[in-house]
């Protein structure tokens, strides 16, 4: 633009009447933007449709929302799945030729991507998006300073026909509460628990956890997997990690499956995706992971503030710590240790609540007697914490302590239940004598 071009703009921007035209053509086009996919919803039929389902889920108020899974509507930032998955099929069919005749890599590059026989012809420097990581090149890639990518057509285009399957249509149907990036199949919302590298990396695109199972079934028996895709804890659906770990428990998946391999949706340079492997679990019935439900909305509230932007680092230090014990206490052996860890971690964020911290989400529910069989590992320490954090003033008929001795660490309302507050804050009691004093 010339000078002029540009003090002319300049002056267009500021104008009144240029922005009340600007805003007026915003609001028409939001308006054509949410009726554009109504229709289609109504009339499509076939591969398009399907296409349609596992790429968008249309809200109850018109607004689309994006499956994680197929990126943003087919696309991750400027690479378009579709546009790709063409130039893999020219990789590797004749498409110049009248019988589209395959080209002399393309069968031994399928047994490749099949059964992992040794092949030649893998394609460079295409682009693979987020579903190979390891494969997608750059920096550090190879023996050099980077390297290009090397993709075999087949994998993208029979991943891309597998996607399919995913739908998020119906999942959302049955479950109308789901939150609309966990509306695909065994996708729930992101949480940082349960792996050792734990960083500061966004995750608006949540978690997916892909099945496995060990027996052949038809595309049939898949579609009919895929469309009842969900783990229930009771009444309710898992939208968390820490849920599927105790659904999985309770062998909340059914129809074959025996473990699911954890995928992450986490930004990368130049805000592209990339699904990060996060570990497998094995659908496993742990009977002690009933235990997890005394403290599970206590966690949920947690969690929520340790969102929150203006959280304190202390606070999201103490809940990563709680989730990864329940985690661990969900996913591996009933040993004492375990469990122990789960309750010293509730007790270091209890300390934070007392001092200020979070004390909103409340302290520690009553807990079941089974855990004092579950992290009882036989010691002399284990037997005089109990006896210690059992005392009280006096017991009633049915063994329920009245004035625990909780109340000399927490300022507790009558019962333990709930936090004593004035003016919005923790009141302070004459009962609690035992603030920074090391046992």
């Amino acid at each position: 633009m010339s000078d002029a071009e540009q003090r002319a703009a300049r002056a267009r921007k500021i104008d009144p009447e240029y922005k009340r035209d600007l805003a007026a053509a915003e609001k028409r086009f939001k308006t054509l933007k949410a009726e554009l996919f109504a229709p289609y919803l109504r009339s499509w039929r076939g591969p398009h449709r399907r296409w349609l389902d596992a790429a968008m889920v249309l809200l109850e108020d018109g607004r689309p929302a994006w499956p994680s899974l197929l990126g943003t509507g087919g696309n991750d930032g400027n690479l378009d799945f579709t546009n790709n998955a063409m130039q893999r099929l020219a990789d590797l069919f004749d498409l110049a030729a009248p019988d589209g005749r395959p080209k002399p890599p393309a069968t031994e590059l399928l047994a490749h991507s099949l059964w992992n026989s040794p092949a030649h012809g893998l394609v460079c420097g295409a682009a693979i998006g987020q579903f190979l990581p390891g494969g997608a090149g750059g920096a550090n890639s190879s023996s050099g300073p980077g390297g290009d990518s090397h993709v075999n057509p087949w994998d993208f285009l029979l991943m891309l026909e597998g996607a399919l399957l995913f739908s998020a249509r119906s999942t959302r149907r049955l479950d109308p509460a789901a939150a609309n990036r966990a509306s695909a199949p065994f996708a729930v919302r992101a949480h940082a628990a349960g792996y050792s590298t734990r960083g500061h990396e966004k995750a608006e695109r949540g978690e997916q956890w892909m099945p496995l199972w060990s027996h052949p079934t038809s595309l049939a028996d898949l579609e009919a997997m895929f469309g009842e895709a969900r783990l229930q804890l009771g009444r309710q659906v898992a939208h968390r990690p820490i849920d599927v770990a105790r659904a999985l428990s309770r062998l909340g998946a059914t129809r074959g499956i025996t473990a699911f391999t954890r995928f992450g949706y986490l930004e990368r340079n130049g805000q592209a995706k990339i699904a990060v492997p996060l570990g497998r679990l094995g659908v496993q019935a742990r009977p002690r992971a009933r235990l997890i439900d005394d403290i599970a909305p206590w966690l949920d509230r947690l969690q929520r503030l340790a969102r929150d932007q203006h959280a304190p680092a202390r606070l999201v230090l103490a809940e990563g710590k709680l989730a990864d014990t329940v985690f661990a206490a969900l996913t591996h052996d009933d040993a004492p240790s375990r469990w122990q860890a789960v309750l010293l971690a509730a007790g270091s964020v209890e300390a934070l609540q007392s001092s200020g911290t979070a004390f909103k989400a409340g302290p520690l529910p009553p807990l079941a007697p089974e855990w004092l069989a579950a992290a009882d590992d036989g010691s002399v320490e284990w037997r005089l914490a109990c006896a210690l954090g059992s005392a009280a003033a006096s017991y009633d008929a049915m063994h329920r302590p009245r004035d625990p001795v909780r109340h000399h660490w927490l300022p507790l309302q009558p019962g333990g239940h709930r936090y004593l507050e004035e003016d919005r804050r923790l009141r302070r009691d004459a009962r609690v004598v035992m603030m920074g004093r090391d046992p």
